[in-house]
């Protein structure tokens, strides 16, 4: 076999998405802000609905 040596990166569970590729580090902390930010819109949809309901009482 020819060819270069390269390291593979797998998960032990999900082998068929071996890749040589390393972690994209940007495309994680991207991925993380848009999650936290909508959970955060979330939590202040929940308090603001808590708050309306609880006033309407």
């Amino acid at each position: 076999m020819a060819g270069d040596h390269v390291v593979v990166r797998y998960l032990a569970e999900r082998p068929q998405w071996a890749t040589a590729l390393r972690p994209a580090r940007g495309r994680l902390i991207i991925g993380t802000g848009v999650v936290v930010a909508f959970m955060g819109v979330v939590a202040v949809g929940c308090v603001l609905f808590a708050v309306s309901a609880h006033s309407a009482v």
